[in-house]
């Protein structure tokens, strides 16, 4: 387990068998890409934030975002739609069973990082009256997208995986849906970088999908 993870439940009191159920989910074997590494890459990343976070007030603005990160990701099932509101469920329901916790009966302070675990499903940057502790953690939940292309090509690898891991088989029905997911983020991520890396990674994805409806039309005439 990361220092880093294990640090955070150590702040926030949650206790030991939260962070257990935590663990586990982020270690099902099926996770190839939304897995502790994701985690504890989001957390390192939040170091380039620290002169603009808040370490003056009772409960620093950091413990939030670092709270938000850990569960944004806790319940992830390919394909639902709901995933970020059951994580944001479960976190109040871990703060709400730990008693020695920060976050114990501190239902603003819950609701904070409920909103910032919901962040994570629009990821929309640009909203009116998003807050700046929103647009840090979308920032470092896109992180991925920035930088050299061929670690957006490893992390999207990575992602198919989960979903052919679970059963899934119409790689089709993946590629659309990936092509309107990236089509729709690609106006929102922050950075110009990331914003050229999806529309790289959106001419892969076309080609992928092309090639896999070429084979079924010659199959089909062959047949």
């Amino acid at each position: 387990m990361s220092d880093l993870i294990d640090s955070f439940f150590i702040k926030s009191g949650l206790s030991d068998e939260c962070k257990r159920e935590v663990l586990n989910a982020y270690n099902e074997d099926w996770r190839a890409y939304h897995n502790l590494k994701h985690i504890e890459g989001m957390l390192k990343g939040l170091s380039k934030y620290d002169s603009e976070l808040d370490w003056q007030d009772k409960l620093p603005q950091r413990l939030l975002l670092e709270a938000a990160i850990v569960y944004h990701d806790v319940v992830y099932k390919v394909g639902d739609t709901d995933n970020e509101i059951k994580s944001a469920r479960l976190f109040r329901v871990h703060c709400e069973n730990s008693f020695h916790s920060q976050f114990f009966e501190q239902n603003e302070l819950i609701y904070q990082v409920q909103k910032l675990i919901l962040a994570t499903k629009k990821h929309d940057y640009n909203s009116i009256g998003i807050s700046r502790l929103e647009q840090i953690i979308i920032e470092l939940d896109l992180s991925g997208f920035d930088g050299e292309f061929v670690n957006v090509l490893t992390i999207e690898d990575k992602v198919c995986k989960e979903f052919t891991n679970n059963g899934q088989s119409d790689m089709k029905d993946y590629y659309k849906k990936k092509l309107d997911f990236l089509y729709l983020y690609q106006s929102k991520v922050p950075a110009t970088s990331a914003q050229i890396n999806i529309k790289y990674l959106m001419g892969v994805i076309k080609y992928r999908l092309n090639k896999l409806l070429d084979a079924k039309n010659n199959n089909l005439s062959i047949n």
